[in-house]
């Protein structure tokens, strides 16, 4: 007896990113608050897609925020009927964020965790604020002083 082979009609389906945090959930590239202080559960309740930002997901992982977290605030926080967010859809953000914007060839949350990266910066785990943030888009444009002064790090 032959057994059934299964039927393809192309590639394999990729999960669309894009509206993992909800569809009306704000821009990634919004401006963040500065001077303000601003938890991590305020941070990925009010602006979940900011996480697409190396330098927003660097500030957090350096406080030993992970996936696992992000997807419990989220979904604890930004209630939805259908489709919660999901670790791992989580994951691939960060992973996308730390491996594009940031150079991190490879990068994971546990390869971080056992100190495989080191970073530009180092967070003060008592600074609350979101200061010196700078959101990618930022980085692409050549005169964004009209988002306000340019901050380095």
């Amino acid at each position: 007896m032959a057994t059934p082979t299964a039927v393809t009609t192309g590639p394999p389906r990729q999960q669309d990113k894009t509206n993992v945090f909800g569809r009306n959930s704000p821009s990634e590239n919004i401006c963040l608050p500065e001077g303000i202080p601003v938890t991590a559960v305020e941070f990925y309740t009010y602006l979940p897609n900011a996480q697409r930002n190396y330098n927003a997901i660097v500030r957090f992982v350096q406080a030993g925020v992970t996936q696992s977290a992000v997807e419990k605030i989220i979904n604890y926080h930004r209630r939805w009927a259908k489709r919660p967010a999901h670790h791992n859809s989580i994951c691939k953000i960060m992973q996308e964020a730390m491996r594009e914007q940031g150079g991190h060839a490879g990068w994971t949350v546990s390869r971080h965790s056992a100190g495989n990266y080191s970073y530009p910066r180092r967070w003060n785990r008592g600074d609350l604020t979101l200061d010196n943030v700078r959101l990618w888009v930022l980085s692409e444009i050549p005169d964004a002083t009209w988002f306000g002064p340019a901050r380095y790090y």
